[in-house]
């Protein structure tokens, strides 16, 4: 028996749209639909997706952060533009030291290095200086603006190109040195956080408290680092994307396909006048997919609570 020996099969929002259209009896054969109900589909699929996340979010929508610190600083704003956070970054060091006023840095690598990336220069001063890559020649970094210290050679340099956007949520987040070494923070309660009397006493990161508002969160530490030689590593989850045009791809597997189309289609049961029973078949289809669905892209945890005999 023959097999493809491939597995790229993938389907649009508008395969989806046709999809749940088709399930209703809306979409005929030779029928092709209009704009105004592809765009109501496409609002309503949208409204589909973004609803999904208070089910959870899966397994795919987790990613790995990087928090650069700043010393003395207990608090970060996560909005794609404030705080330096990334997923992905480059690492590498000085190779001449270079005078505080000075607009370039020799290092040993340019790996990695773009105009418009994001620089960050350890100073002298145990801080990190940041602004952006101007242009790069051979090893020699030319920087938007001018250092605001002295730099070793040997400087640690970190560049990256893109900041993380708000995080629906941050899981669990651990302090590495600078010798790679990890160590858990404790997560905190809101209220636990705000009543700490001192937010700003300076020392080692041992707790972090995350509030996710609209279009940014804020990521606090307790205590606020002593040391920008340090990190946050950070387990965050990822916003689902939005549907834009037609031939976007869903975020997500390809085996979400048929569960959004029968959700879609469930969703759209009463804009289209659909019967009692039909709508009803129609929902425990869709319900039944998406229970299925829950169970596999999930990580299972397995807990082991310790029980006590108190007569022995």
């Amino acid at each position: 028996m023959a097999v493809s020996g491939t597995n790229t099969f993938s389907q649009t929002r508008n395969d989806i749209i046709n999809r749940a259209l088709s399930i209703l009896g809306v979409k005929t054969r030779g029928r092709a639909l209009t704009s105004e109900e592809v765009n109501e589909a496409s609002d309503a699929l949208n409204l589909f997706v973004k609803g999904l996340k208070s089910e959870g979010i899966y397994l795919w929508k987790y990613a790995e952060g990087t928090l650069f610190l700043t010393v003395g600083q207990e608090s970060y704003l996560i909005d794609g533009s404030t705080a330096n956070a990334t997923e992905s970054f480059t690492q590498t060091t000085t190779s001449a030291a270079a005078s505080s006023g000075a607009t370039a840095i020799v290092v040993t690598s340019a790996t990695g290095f773009t105009a418009g990336y994001f620089v960050g220069v350890m100073k002298d001063d145990g801080d990190i200086f940041w602004t952006t890559v101007a242009s790069v020649a051979g090893t020699t970094i030319n920087l938007t603006n001018a250092l605001t210290d002295d730099v070793s050679s040997g400087a640690t340099i970190v560049v990256y190109q893109t900041k993380i956007t708000r995080p629906e949520a941050i899981t669990s987040a651990r302090r590495r040195d600078s010798s790679s070494y990890d160590t858990p923070l404790n997560e905190l309660a809101r209220s636990d956080y705000f009543n700490l009397s001192q937010k700003t006493v300076t020392g080692q990161p041992t707790q972090f408290y995350y509030d996710k508002q609209l279009s940014y969160g804020t990521f606090y530490l307790y205590q606020a680092p002593d040391d920008a030689t340090n990190t946050i590593k950070f387990t965050f989850q990822k916003m689902f994307f939005d549907f834009t045009s037609g031939t976007d791809n869903p975020d997500f597997p390809i085996e979400w396909a048929e569960t959004l189309a029968f959700g879609l289609a469930s969703r759209l049961t009463y804009d289209y006048g659909i019967d009692k029973t039909k709508a009803e078949l129609i929902k425990r289809t869709a319900d039944e997919m998406l229970r299925n669905l829950k169970g596999y892209d999930r990580e299972d945890s397995v807990y082991f609570v310790p029980t006590y005999n108190l007569y022995q």
